[in-house]
């Protein structure tokens, strides 16, 4: 479908986000979302992030445009609920998205 950018940001920077991902669709980009959003909150003491907070995952397409930002607390959380208890923080993020423009 189209390159796809994830990045960090925290509302007043973005960090990361500037190398394409070829992915075919938004279930994959769902997926590397999560996993993204995963691999930031195991190492994110390593990369200087005390407070999650702040700080999400934001997916933009080739033009900038931002398609989803999935919060990082979200993601911890959805960790801690017990599996189908509970919506997709990208799920969540990219519905809010499409009512925005709907």
């Amino acid at each position: 479908m189209g390159p796809y950018y994830f990045g960090l940001t925290n509302g007043e920077r973005v960090l990361g986000g500037n190398e394409p991902t070829e992915l075919a669709g938004l279930s994959e980009v769902q997926d590397e979302a999560l996993r993204f959003a995963r691999a930031v909150l195991k190492h994110r003491h390593t990369i200087g992030i005390d407070d999650i907070s702040p700080w999400a995952v934001r997916v933009t397409n080739e033009i900038g445009r931002v398609l989803a930002v999935v919060p990082l607390s979200r993601v911890k959380s959805q960790a801690k609920a017990s599996e189908g208890q509970s919506q997709s923080p990208i799920n969540a993020a990219l519905g809010a998205r499409a009512a925005d423009r709907g």
